[in-house]
């Protein structure tokens, strides 16, 4: 199973020091590189030490879009660049580029 995060989660959840749920729950997370990006401007410098070191783990992973994202996952209120890529990772089924 290929489980694919938006910012959101990810944040809230390094925010309260939980991150570690994803990885015992998951195993493996993925995310495109617009999330990358967000994650890595976190405001709060504990969360941003937790999500590096998950990237660093390796059980969280970027993966690249293979395209442009579909117009029907850019749809919705106060949706983000990453946000809007996670939807469009998980429309390819989290795999990136061929």
């Amino acid at each position: 199973m290929v489980v694919v995060s938006n910012t959101s989660p990810l944040s809230n959840l390094a925010i309260i020091g939980r991150l570690d749920l994803l990885r015992e729950q998951l195993g493996s997370v993925t995310i495109p590189p617009g999330v990358r990006i967000e994650l890595s401007r976190h405001p709060i410098p504990e969360a941003r030490e937790l999500l590096e070191r998950a990237l660093e783990d390796r059980w969280l992973r970027v993966v690249p879009l293979a395209g442009a994202v579909p117009c029907r996952s850019r749809i919705g209120l106060g949706r983000g660049r990453g946000g809007s890529a996670g939807l469009g990772l998980g429309d390819q089924g989290g795999n990136g580029p061929p």
